[in-house]
């Protein structure tokens, strides 16, 4: 396996916790969730866990993967979340 796909996959491990940090932050500041399934899990206290654990599926199944392509579709996704989730701080 190349090593670009290992890189991409800790990015995308890394993204994902940044995600969980900027979410609970917006949250803590009054934003709102608007994924409904986010917003069940951190209503009872799940979402941390629901992140660790479809985290490290993606990465296990990605792994066996063919193709880096959907990984750095992955983590381009999550860039963007991440970056959407510091404006909303940052207007906060």
């Amino acid at each position: 396996m190349e090593i670009t796909k290992y890189v991409l996959l800790i990015l995308y491990a890394v993204l994902n916790y940044l995600d969980w940090v900027t979410t609970k932050k917006a949250i803590s500041k009054g934003a709102k969730e608007l994924n409904p399934i986010s917003m069940f899990l951190i209503n009872r206290n799940l979402f941390a866990i629901s992140k660790i654990v479809a985290t490290l599926i993606v990465v296990a199944t990605l792994l066996y993967a063919s193709s880096t392509v959907i990984v750095i579709g992955l983590v381009v996704f999550y860039v963007w979340v991440v970056v959407n989730n510091y404006k909303i701080i940052k207007r906060l």
